[in-house]
Formats: structure tokens, C-alpha cells, sequence
């Protein structure tokens, strides 16, 4: 996709909104804890937990073979689920290290061009993608694109809030030795260059090129990008097409980015003077030492980590403020409205349970043109954000009762909330969710029983069934898949 396409739309508007409010907005220091956020243990503590979830997250495996379980969602953030994701790609799909073999990481920056009027909006709400902002300057297709990254992962994912969260932002990957061609960063994108940390990289796949654009169909099921380890054999080594892509998955905020660059004779905007992180000059031009042309040159601003802040948790009076601001409400249609639906989104992944189904049965989130083909109404969002709840008798008795509804990317996400329940119970269900007449509920399906194809004698059956009816198709290649021995071994090695 577009290099930041996403990110890049959706702070445009940021300026009209003057950050939300006077409780919201930046002050002299934009990232200042809001006074009603819940005290958070200091920085240090933070920086122990979390290198303490990295540590674990190196002995974590999914608890599923083709699916993020929502007890998983609830019990890890989005950055060690990240990394759980391309640990498993890189155990299922790239050659065995040998024993006592060191991992080393590919040798590249991951960067993405922003314009410098969105940082104020990153300080806030971090980097985010379309499926947050539900806008983009590239293309957009949310259903597609939700699709397609459940694909580059080789899982079924979930598409609440914290599941979107999870999902990824597309950035350059500008790789260094070896002929991976040469390309400019893409200024048309934003003037400002950010350079993310190393540690990114833990939870990053990449590309030869644009891995949405070439086949925007992906009608079948393709090897999925490489991680920062893959050492890719010299037969199998080509040039970069336009850009070499990379796929950051899980949480980005400003703690993630190593420094800003800004090309050579600019003037530095004061919106990054204020952030903490250190911004440089560049210069574009042909670079002998690695893809993306461009010379980094004197820095213009120091760093001050202390003012590198995580993005505020907003209350949910907090949001409807912000929602009700005259520059966020006063958006005229038909303009996409980001930062409403960022709030929007957020706001639902905070309701009470009696509140959240009582939204859904609400007619007013089922709009009159159901059914688009890029876009996911509210009351597909209200049921995914359902399905990742605890399983009451009040949430399981609504997850069944959407199986039958007639949007398949409901009866998938009902499907995917009921895969908590006790194999005895879920299973009647599943068998009748292999014969569902989409193939987006079926591929999900697929995935929640897959834990049982071996085991269970029922499921073994259906899933012959439904191979035999199958022609060539992505369904017929994820059965293969899951019938392998390790996660790639029936797909073609060709990146």
C-alpha cells in the first residue's frame, strides 16, 4: 500500500480540531497526562514490566493453531501479541536456524514519511492505520485490507478496537547491503522521516514491494512476508519494486521512534521541537551503503526522553467531550471524520457489557446501504468489540443469535466470540459454520476447529467434505496449510 497513507490522512483535519478540546489539546508539553487519567506507575516500572513481556514473550506460543483466541487478546497487550505473530511466522516458514546459530536481525531502518502537522495527533493517539481512522489517502478498503492481513499473517484475527490496534502500519524498510535496489523516500507522503528503534523490528514483516497492490483480489492464499530474521538465500535475491515494504504490527507511539530527520535547508517545525525525540537534517541523494537515498547530516534538535510520553487513556466522558467539539462534530459528510471515529472506537471498547448489546440490537447501527464492500457498518464493529468480551449467558446468547445475520463478517465474528465456549458446545456450532455460504465465514470457521482436525473424527469429515466441493481457492489452500506439518510447508517458497 501507500507508503503512510493512512497515517497521513489522518491528521489533516487534526489542526481543525485543535486536539480535541482544552482538556485534550497539547500544552506546553503535548504529551502531559491528562488530570482524570488513572495514575500509571512511573516510567522505570513501565520499562522493567515491559522488558520483562518481552522475555516471556519469547517462550509465548499462541494457544491455537490458526487463530488469536479473544482470552488471548484480553490477557496480552498488542506488543507482545505482535510479537508472538511473527515469531510463529518465522518458526513455520522460514528455514530452521541451526543449533546454537545466533539470530541476528536484518539490517535495515524502518521509516515512514509523516507530515509535520500530524505529530501533535501521533502524541496523542500514536501511529495509526485505516482500520482505526477509517480514512487513507491510499486505498480504502477496510473489509479487503482486514482480509488480506489475516492472510499475511496466516491466522484469523479479531477487529475489536484492541484488535485493530493490533493490526498493521506500513512503513519503508530501508535495507542495507546487498542489491535490494535503489529508491527515494517518499516525500510526497510528509516531510518529516521517522526512524523507528531497532526493537521494531521484533514485530515487523517485509516485502519487495507494495504487498496490497500487486493483488488486490488475493483470491488465493500466498507465502506470507518475511521477518527482520529471514536470511534470504542469494538465488532467491532481487531488487526492491518502488520500495521495500514493511508491516509493523501491534502498538507504535512516539517511545517506539529513534529520531525525526527533515530534508537539508528546511526549518524545523515547532510541533517536533516539542516532542522529546531527536530530529535531524537529510539530504536526498544516491546512498553506496544501503536502498533508500537519502545522507544523514548534523542534528537540529536534541532528544529529552523524559518528555517521551505513551498515548493518554481517555475516559469515556473524556470522549464524548471530544466527540461533541464543534471542529469534530461540524465535519461535513460526506468527509471522512477521523479523529470522531478513532473515538469512536475507543469508546466501544470501554462500554459495559448491557450497554454494548444494547447498541447492537439498536436499529441505528445498521444502516440502509448493509453490506458495503470496503467499509464495516457500526453494528459490525459493536458485534466484533462483542466478541472479544468474557462469555456470560448475556453475550453467548447474542453471539448466537448474529450467526444467522446477514452480514458474513457478522456471523464470522460470532462465530470467532462462540470459540470460547466448551469444545462439546462449540463444536455443534462449527460444523454448521463449515457450511455457511461465504467463504469469509467459512475460512474463519476453518481456522476455529483446527485445533480438532486430528482429533476429532466429526470435524475430519466435514473438512474432507468441504475440500472435495472446493475447486481451486484460498478456502482449498488453507486446508492445505493447516494439514502440513509446519505452518508453509504446502505453499510455494517464491516470495
Amino acid at each position: 500500500m501507500p507508503i503512510n497513507s493512512d497515517v497521513g490522512y489522518f491528521l489533516w483535519l487534526l489542526p481543525l480540531a485543535l486536539l480535541l478540546s482544552s482538556d485534550l489539546r497539547a500544552t506546553e508539553d503535548p504529551c502531559a497526562t491528562s488530570a482524570t487519567r488513572t495514575a500509571a506507575a512511573p516510567d522505570e516500572q513501565i520499562l522493567k514490566i515491559e522488558q520483562l513481556a518481552t522475555t516471556l514473550a519469547e517462550d509465548l506460543r499462541p494457544k491455537h493453531r490458526a487463530y488469536l483466541g479473544p482470552e488471548e487478546l484480553r490477557e496480552q497487550d498488542t506488543r507482545t501479541l505482535a510479537k508472538l505473530l511473527v515469531t510463529r511466522l518465522r518458526e513455520g516458514c522460514e528455514a530452521p536456524k541451526e543449533t546454537g546459530a545466533s539470530s541476528k536481525d536484518l539490517q535495515a531502518d524502518v521509516i515512514m514519511m509523516v507530515p509535520h502537522a500530524n505529530f501533535e495527533g501521533i502524541a496523542r493517539f500514536g501511529f495509526l492505520n485505516q482500520h482505526k481512522t477509517q480514512a487513507s489517502i491510499g486505498a480504502s478498503d477496510r473489509k479487503g485490507r482486514f482480509l488480506a492481513e489475516q492472510d499475511f499473517s496466516l491466522m484469523r484475527l479479531p477487529y475489536s478496537d484492541k484488535g485493530k490496534e493490533l493490526l498493521p502500519k506500513y512503513a519503508i524498510l530501508n535495507l542495507k547491503g546487498g542489491d535490494f535496489g535503489k529508491f527515494s523516500l517518499p516525500a510526497h507522503y510528509g516531510d518529516v522521516a521517522v526512524v523507528f528503534k531497532p526493537e521494531v523490528k521484533q514485530r515487523m514483516i517485509w516485502s519487495y514491494t507494495d504487498s496490497l497492490g500487486t493483488d488486490k483480489s488475493r483470491r488465493r492464499l500466498r507465502r506470507p512476508p518475511m521477518t527482520a530474521q529471514y536470511e534470504t538465500p542469494e538465488a532467491n535475491r532481487k531488487a526492491c519494486y518502488g520500495y521495500c515494504e514493511a508491516q509493523i504490527w501491534g502498538a507504535l507511539d512516539l517511545t517506539d521512534v529513534a529520531y525525526l530527520m527533515i530534508k537539508e535547508g528546511d526549518k524545523v517545525p515547532e510541533s517536533l521541537k516539542k516532542l522529546g525525540v531527536p530530529v535531524y537534517f537529510y539530504r536526498p541523494e544516491p546512498n553506496p551503503e544501503h536502498a533508500a537515498g537519502f545522507t544523514r547530516l548534523e542534528q537540529a534538535v536534541a532528544g529529552n526522553p523524559a518528555r517521551i510520553k505513551r498515548p493518554d487513556v481517555l475516559t469515556l466522558s473524556e470522549i464524548e467531550k471530544a466527540k461533541n467539539e464543534p471542529a469534530v462534530r461540524d465535519i461535513p459528510k460526506p468527509f471522512p471524520n477521523p479523529i470522531k471515529s478513532i473515538l469512536v472506537s475507543k469508546e466501544q471498547s470501554i462500554l459495559s457489557e448491557s450497554e454494548l448489546l444494547e447498541r447492537i440490537s439498536s436499529p441505528e447501527s445498521t444502516p440502509a446501504d448493509r453490506e458495503s464492500d470496503s467499509a464495516f457498518d457500526p453494528k459490525e464493529q459493536l458485534v466484533a468489540e462483542l466478541a472479544t468480551r468474557p462469555k456470560t449467558p448475556a453475550v453467548i446468547r447474542k453471539l448466537k443469535e448474529l450467526m444467522t445475520d446477514s452480514s458474513v463478517h457478522i456471523r464470522s465474528q460470532a462465530a470467532y466470540g462462540l470459540s470460547e465456549l466448551p469444545w462439546s458446545e462449540f463444536k455443534r456450532i462449527a460444523l454448521h459454520c463449515l457450511k455457511d455460504s461465504s467463504e469469509v465465514v467459512k475460512l474463519e470457521c476453518l481456522a476455529l476447529v483446527a485445533d480438532h482436525l486430528t482429533d476429532d473424527a466429526d470435524i475430519a469429515k466435514a473438512i474432507r467434505e468441504l475440500e472435495a466441493a472446493e475447486g481451486d481457492s484460498k478456502l482449498k489452500d488453507w486446508i492445505k496449510v493447516l494439514q502440513a506439518k509446519r505452518l508453509c510447508d504446502s505453499m510455494a517458497s517464491e516470495r
